[in-house]
């Protein structure tokens, strides 16, 4: 009985101190349907609608430097004046199209981005 009172919280220890390096390390592990489910989420993302054609679409920009707090959307905004009527998806696609490469999610601060411009002259 004494070694078990002694083994018991030592287990426990381990126990726990394993869990937290799995934590860490990996993560928990996902079962089979999540793993479908998040694939299949991760797919619907990536999917772009069938009916725009990109690559003869003209898109005017101006260049502008990122200030920090400045998002995408807050710039194109403040360019444009508009408040309703573009969608965010729209200005999201029309700022990869200008800046092929870049994430409208994680532009950098200080950096020099093209922004599309909206607004008839």
């Amino acid at each position: 009985m004494e070694l078990l009172k002694k083994l018991v919280p030592i287990v426990l220890i381990i126990l726990f101190l394993m869990s937290i390096y799995k934590d860490l390390t990996g993560g928990v592990l996902l079962t089979d349907n999540q793993a479908t489910v998040a694939n299949q989420i991760k797919d619907e993302k990536n999917e772009t609608p069938p009916s725009k054609d990109n690559s003869s679409k003209t898109i005017k920009a101006v260049e502008k430097k990122v200030k920090p707090g400045d998002t995408v959307l807050s710039i194109v905004e403040e360019l444009n004046n508009i408040g309703e009527g573009i969608s965010i998806q729209q200005i999201q696609e029309d700022f990869k199209i200008l800046n092929p490469g870049v994430d409208p999610n994680n532009i950098q601060i200080e950096a020099t981005y093209l922004f599309p411009i909206y607004k008839e002259d």
